[in-house]
């Protein structure tokens, strides 16, 4: 058979799927009149993720089931944008995205995540702590908050997984990022001293970026827990001098603590980039593009796929690798680029990702914080 033969039949299935294409925006449309009626909001985080494991689960080919999921969330991203654009033309409610104030974020007052949002917001901002990460995910994606605000990495421990594996899942958006000076305190009921201490509670990345200090007491047991104000809160609460947890001064303060010792992180200069993540994008005014690409597990891929960035001439800020989880063997690459919001290379690089990848997604187009170049 010939390369003419084989372009027909790829035109004639083409044709099919923009058929198919238009079927599904016009049932999108009756969708959107339909949740403007009920009072629905456009957005489903859980039927989405059920819907994306479902059809992925029925490609035959198993090497293509994660271009499969991509392929669906394109459809999905699409239908909503279509969903939306048919409520604001009939004048009705904004998505509750849109409507929702405050930001969520993971934890409760005098957490670091806290700090962040009122770096970003300001003081008087209306705040949502939640007890997950994915919490705060899915407060935005169904819009009980406008915004969330979660750590992205660190500057001792690195990329936070679970953030980087549910920006993958969840339709989010990245608007902008605040970095926040980690300063690490041992914190203890009044009155009590570092020689009374017997355990250690703190989220485990406040535990390990405090590892030398703490390998200094040996007979203290860690007990990590799922957050470091919430570890505070839960020693303030026991009032036992021999429970301590790995906090901020801020939190001493909000829960009446001590401080027995203070600056233990391992690097004195630790640093911690939080992410703002919103269920619209949002470029105004930005310097930074973050992207998540999937290659085909063959050799030179990711050399290949770079290679745009290189050639415009833009400055690549970081690259996270992570298992892809519907494909072993497969990986997810997390890259950050410089990019203003008026330069002309950025559209180029993006189509030619687009050749060269498995899948490309823009995670976000976004202002840098001051001092995170």
């Amino acid at each position: 058979m010939d390369i003419d033969t084989l372009r027909a039949r790829i035109d004639e299935v083409d044709a099919k799927l923009l058929g198919l294409f238009e079927r599904r925006m016009e049932i999108a449309r009756e969708i959107a009149r339909y949740k403007e009626d009920n009072g629905l909001p456009v957005t489903d985080a859980g039927r989405e993720r059920a819907l994306l494991d479902e059809r992925a689960s029925r490609v035959k080919d198993e090497r293509l089931e994660g271009a499969a999921r991509s392929f669906f969330r394109f459809l999905m991203d699409m239908s909503k944008e279509e969903q939306r654009r048919v409520r604001g033309a009939a004048g009705g409610p904004a998505a509750p995205a849109a409507r929702t104030a405050g930001a969520a974020y993971q934890g409760v007052p005098g957490a670091y995540a806290e700090e962040a949002l009122i770096a970003f917001f300001g003081q008087g901002s209306p705040r949502k702590p939640v007890q997950r990460f994915e919490d705060v995910f899915a407060a935005v994606a169904g819009g009980e908050a406008a915004h969330g605000v979660v750590p992205n990495e660190n500057t001792t421990t690195g990329a936070v997984i679970e953030v980087h594996e549910l920006l993958e899942r969840y339709p989010c958006h990245i608007v902008g990022e605040a970095v926040i000076r980690i300063d690490h305190c041992l914190l203890g009921v009044p009155g009590a001293n570092v020689a009374d201490v017997l355990k250690v509670y703190s989220h485990p990345q406040g535990l390990s970026q405090c590892a030398r200090f703490l390998d200094a007491h040996p007979d203290w047991e860690r007990i990590p827990y799922y957050n470091t104000a919430v570890s505070a809160r839960f020693v303030a609460e026991k009032g036992d001098r021999a429970l301590a947890a790995v906090a901020s001064r801020h939190a001493a303060a909000i829960y009446g603590l001590d401080v027995l010792s203070d600056n233990i992180q391992d690097a004195p200069d630790n640093h911690t980039r939080f992410i703002v993540i919103a269920g619209e994008p949002d470029a105004a005014g930005s310097d930074k593009v973050s992207i998540l690409i999937r290659l085909d597990n063959t050799s030179g891929t990711l050399y290949n796929a770079l290679g745009p960035l290189a050639e415009a001439g833009i400055n690549m800020l970081r690259i996270e690798a992570r298992p892809a989880r519907d494909t072993n063997w497969e990986y997810l690459f997390f890259i950050d680029f410089r990019g203003e919001e008026d330069d002309p290379r950025i559209a180029p690089v993006l189509v030619e990702l687009e050749k060269r990848s498995r899948s490309v997604r823009v995670l976000g187009r976004y202002k840098s914080a001051e001092g995170a170049k």
